[in-house]
Parts: structure tokens; C-alpha cells; sequence
């Protein structure tokens, strides 16, 4: 049994929802605790990925990928938009490292991520 099959049938079986109700706090503290976990044991490739392999940056330009990657995010979710929060913080942190002079971009690191991106309709 997979991890979603067994949450959802943890959830039905503690009372199955209504239709208007949210998933409830646990689910939702049980989901953050995951992600941060799997930041902290396996993340630490991505963000030096992230941070050196598409363009060099520096803690300026870190946290203007950020604050950028957190409006649009924001941003965007109560209005409906669905978004991958990975490209978000990719597309930030190329535009952050293409604003500094003589900023050069890997361009075979993005070009990665788009061949290996699964298509969307």
C-alpha cells in the first residue's frame, strides 16, 4: 500500500469528510513535517543545484528569488492558478542571477529540467 492510499484510508476511516471540509489539521501538519524532512535529509543537492548550477548567486540575489518565487505563489493561489512551486523558484532564481553584470547561466541545467519535465496539457 502506498503512502496516499493509506493517509486517505486513515482519513475515511476517522469519519469521512463532507463535501465543503477541508483536509483536516494533522493531514496538513503530517504533510508539512514530511516536506521539511525531505528538504533537510535529501534537499541539500537540489538547492546546490539550485543555487550554483543554474547561474552563481549570491545572498542579495537569494533573497530576491525568494521574495519573487513567494509573491507569484501567493499571488496566484487564491486566484486558482495551478503552478509547480519548483519551476516558480527556478524561473526566480535565473531571473535573480541574470540581474547581476556579466551574470552567465548553465543553460544545459534548465535544459535538463524542461527534457525531464513530464508534458502538460
Amino acid at each position: 500500500m502506498d503512502h496516499i492510499t493509506f493517509l486517505v484510508a486513515v482519513v475515511i476511516s476517522a469519519g469521512a469528510p463532507g463535501h465543503d471540509a477541508g483536509p483536516p489539521l494533522w493531514v496538513i501538519a503530517s504533510a508539512g513535517v514530511a516536506i521539511g524532512l525531505g528538504t533537510c535529509l535529501g534537499g541539500r543537492r537540489t538547492i546546490r543545484t539550485m543555487g550554483k548550477g543554474l547561474t552563481e548567486i549570491r545572498s542579495p540575489q537569494g533573497f530576491a528569488a525568494g521574495t519573487a518565487s513567494t509573491t507569484v505563489i501567493l499571488t496566484s493561489a487564491p486566484l486558482g492558478f495551478a503552478l509547480s512551486t519548483t519551476q516558480v523558484a527556478s524561473g526566480s532564481i535565473l531571473g535573480a542571477g541574470l540581474g547581476r553584470r556579466l551574470a552567465d547561466v548553465r543553460w544545459a541545467s534548465p535544459g535538463h529540467g524542461c527534457a525531464s519535465s513530464p508534458a502538460r496539457p
